[in-house]
């Protein structure tokens, strides 16, 4: 779960910079920290030590010259989920989600070329109890030179199958 909403992070924010007026983000390795992670009002980070969440993420050329994942948002598949809203003020882009009993609001903005900062809240129902997560990430561009890391979008099905 934690590297799918790395990748969603960083693919909308390369995407939603590609808006007009907005700073266009730099294709090039990405480097994204987890600022706070907070469970129906619980600091995580501070319950587990505070330790540094940081991931690498290549954002491939095509992604920003294209704005590819915001062309292709869709609700998900298999469930009753409306298709994500997509807005823009300045260098704002908020993403809002719904499912029946799951709803998600992400706020990315675009500060730089090279740092992108968002802020994601999901609210869901488990068991007729009302569960409230927030993530807030930094990503900085590192360089242009991805090395051995994909670009999730060159990546297939199968690396992105959970390993066993």
């Amino acid at each position: 779960m934690k590297v799918t909403v790395l990748g969603l992070c960083i693919a909308l924010a390369a995407c939603v910079a590609q808006a007009e007026d907005a700073p266009s983000m730099k294709p090039g390795l990405w480097e994204w920290r987890l600022l706070k992670m907070e469970q129906d009002g619980k600091d995580e980070l501070k319950a587990r030590g505070n330790p540094v969440v940081r991931a690498s993420q290549c954002v491939s050329p095509e992604v920003v010259k294209n704005g590819w994942l915001v062309n292709h948002l869709r609700a998900p598949e298999n469930g009753n989920c409306s298709p994500p809203k997509v807005t823009r003020s300045g260098n704002r882009f908020t993403v809002l989600a719904s499912c029946p009993n799951k709803t998600s609001k992400g706020e990315w903005v675009v500060a730089s070329s090279e740092r992108v900062t968002n802020r994601i809240e999901v609210v869901m129902t488990v068991d007729g109890v009302k569960h409230t997560t927030i993530q807030e990430a930094q990503m900085t561009f590192v360089g242009s030179d991805c090395g051995n890391v994909r670009a999730f979008d060159q990546r297939t099905k199968n690396d992105q199958a959970p390993k066993r």
